[in-house]
């Protein structure tokens, strides 16, 4: 995008140019917060450390611009044990869940685990 005003994507790349994945939030900036975090991991078989590194950089870079950072994850999904460690690192919470809430791919419905981080 040209500009930021109402999104702001990023992507991890390797140290042999190899595109790892990539983070995108909505952005709401009436209240200054951003919603609906995606990180999007290409290599499902594993998590590069160079993938983690950047996502925490993203994350820093939003809590340090915006008063919120709202996202979920689909209950089950191997990066739920790494987002409650990083809710737990910046003092975030656990929302709530969302039952049967997100259609995947394979055609079923999952539970979403809600979290927040709040600037205070």
């Amino acid at each position: 995008d040209k500009d930021e005003c109402n999104t702001i994507k990023r992507v991890s790349v390797s140290s042999d140019n190899k595109v790892l994945g990539y983070m995108q939030p909505s952005v709401c900036r009436l209240d200054n917060s951003i919603s609906s975090l995606q990180f999007v991991n290409f290599d499902l078989n594993v998590l590069s450390v160079t993938f983690v590194r950047d996502m925490e950089s993203f994350l820093q870079y939003l809590l340090s611009h915006f008063r919120k950072v709202s996202f979920s994850v689909a209950v089950g999904n191997p990066a739920e044990r790494l987002y409650d460690k990083v809710i737990e690192k910046y003092h975030g919470r656990v929302v709530g869940i969302k039952k049967q809430e997100a259609l995947l791919q394979d055609g079923q419905f999952y539970d979403l685990k809600l979290y927040e981080i709040v600037k205070e």
